[in-house]
């Protein structure tokens, strides 16, 4: 598999605001065969508080999507997460608090680990989501 097939591109300082999804951001979870799930609204809230990471739907755990069409998801405004299973594993990287340090180029490192080898989710915030099983 190609870095280009696995590697999806940057977000792009889509952070916050979300004028127009960019439905390539699903093509490294597609081609992975994640199971994925709609998530909340980005500015959706509940008693003031910010839902948009939050699976939308309260059954979530058990509920079957299958058949349905993430990009949709997406095209409604709705954010959309990877459900995990009990053998798979996020990393998840945060450079704002390296302090100068690639801490996942050490941690690759110290435990044998080609980041190639895994699909990464590029984060509009700069940040690196690396799937794991």
């Amino acid at each position: 598999m190609s870095e280009q097939t696995k590697n999806v591109e940057s977000a792009g300082g889509n952070a916050g605001a979300f004028p127009k999804p960019d439905t390539r951001l699903l093509r490294a979870h597609v081609f992975a065969k994640h199971d994925l799930i709609p998530l909340h609204r980005p500015n959706d809230q509940r008693q003031g508080r910010p839902l948009g990471k939050a699976p939308r739907d309260s059954n979530w755990q058990r509920r079957s999507y299958a058949g349905q069409d993430p990009t949709s998801w997406m095209s409604e405004g709705f954010n959309v997460g990877v459900r995990l299973t009990m053998e798979q594993l996020v990393v998840d990287v945060d450079p704002r608090r390296y302090g100068g340090v690639d801490e996942l180029a050490e941690f690759a490192r110290r435990f044998s680990i080609r980041l190639g080898d895994f699909p990464i989710v590029h984060s509009g915030s700069g940040g690196r989501h690396v799937y794991m099983k």
